[in-house]
């Protein structure tokens, strides 16, 4: 067991209330002083300066310590310290001002000299229910404290005399503006013969212009809000927008696909009639064929017959490959035209038929279902697939073979 040989008060340790910096650098360890007294060191190679506030380190200590709703005391090794960071300042400020935990009483000691006006101004922040005390050393502080707890010096008799009561209240304003930006608080000011008005005047000024920067700074922000969420509700409005147009379009879309559906099942169902009828007659046709080769007619005539019957299934053969309704002689011409040129496909026949029957291209293009573009590049790619020259015309071409074909005949 462990005790402070100047208070004869045991000591107590736990390896979890110690806070490394997250440089790694520096840590900070809390020892606790008998039942209620927490000691606060900085463990560092150099001189420091502190920019983490460890309030969470003391708050477990106090838990650890069953002191959430009781009275302590806290003694802070300052030997290390430099100065603090001006977040390491408000953590500070802020826990001095809250009135939970109960802090009654804080103690800095070892102050480096330049860091004594910030440990000043901390203690001029220091509300009536609490004092804060600067000592030299560890051995001064823990004088201070057990004359305090023990009643021997009161917070009468360590106040301040009256100029240093109004130095204390100056660094108390500046703190509150500068760490706390308590713009909204006036500042007491003396009477204007005192020697310490000027000081107070010239920081009630800059308190007044700060506060106007910050409800400058509020209104800019405000308005930067209100046109951000203007924006936000402007581009929502757009985005349901869209998804309403995007709900028509893909109605609009079912409803189209359905009735072609539709329309694809009426089709396929006119097909399957077309070509039932087209084998019944093409049958016919064939039946009428055989009866001619059996009857008595003379050869030649029998020949002519048969020769016609064959042009007609012929005709009907052509009709279903191109879809077009076909005269003997457009069918005669399609089949020649497929001997001559058997890469042609079905579509380009069609075309070709469509040429020499003198449709332009616009109506060639709406019945193949393609644009007149379309049409233009199709009628190029076919007069290289015959074999034309470049000043050739498709059409005279296609006029002179039916013509060649019709003379045949």
């Amino acid at each position: 067991m462990t005790r402070c040989s100047l208070s004869g008060l045991e000591i107590t340790t736990n390896p979890q209330w110690v806070s490394i910096h997250p440089s790694g650098k520096s840590s900070t360890k809390v020892q606790r002083i008998g039942q209620n007294i927490f000691h606060f060191s900085i463990d560092a190679d150099e001189s420091i300066l502190l920019d983490h506030f460890a309030n969470e380190l003391l708050l477990k200590a106090i838990r650890e310590s069953s002191l959430d709703d009781k009275t302590f005391y806290v003694l802070w090794n300052l030997e290390k310290v430099k100065g603090f960071s001006y977040q390491y300042k408000k953590g500070i400020s802020e826990l001095i001002l809250d009135k939970q935990p109960p802090l009654q009483l804080t103690i800095f000691y070892n102050i480096d000299p330049e860091f004594r006006p910030i440990a000043e101004s901390i203690k001029a922040l220091i509300p009536e229910h609490m004092m804060l005390l600067l000592a030299d050393s560890y051995a001064d502080a823990i004088r201070l404290l057990l004359d305090i707890t023990s009643g021997k010096l009161t917070s009468q008799q360590s106040a301040p005399d009256p100029e240093e009561k109004k130095k204390l209240l100056f660094l108390a304003d500046t703190a509150r503006i500068g760490w706390l930006n308590m713009l909204n608080q006036p500042i007491s000011l003396p009477s204007d013969n005192d020697p310490y008005y000027p000081f107070f005047k010239g920081l009630e000024e800059l308190r007044k212009n700060l506060q106007e920067d910050e409800h400058e700074r509020q209104r800019i922000l405000q308005n930067l809000t209100k046109e951000q969420d203007e924006m936000l509700k402007s581009k929502q409005h757009q985005s349901e927008q869209e998804e309403i147009r995007k709900q028509t379009l893909l109605t609009d879309f079912e409803a189209q696909k359905k009735e072609l559906t539709e329309q694809i099942t009426l089709h396929e169902k006119e097909v399957h009639r077309a070509i039932s009828n087209f084998h019944e007659q093409r049958g016919k046709l064939r039946d009428l064929c055989a009866l001619v080769s059996r009857s008595a007619m003379d050869t030649a005539t029998k020949k002519q017959l048969i020769h016609t019957c064959d042009k007609l299934i012929e005709t009907e053969l052509n009709e279903k490959k191109i879809a077009l309704p076909l005269t003997t002689t457009d069918s005669a011409f399609l089949s020649m035209l497929q001997k001559q040129h058997p890469d042609l496909n079905k579509r380009e026949l069609k075309i070709c038929l469509m040429i020499r029957l003198s449709y332009d291209t616009e109506d060639i293009a709406r019945s193949i279902g393609i644009t007149k573009r379309g049409m233009e590049s199709i009628r190029y790619r076919m007069h290289k697939k015959i074999g034309l020259t470049k000043h050739q015309s498709i059409k005279n071409y296609l006029n002179d073979l039916s013509d060649n074909q019709q003379q045949r005949t």
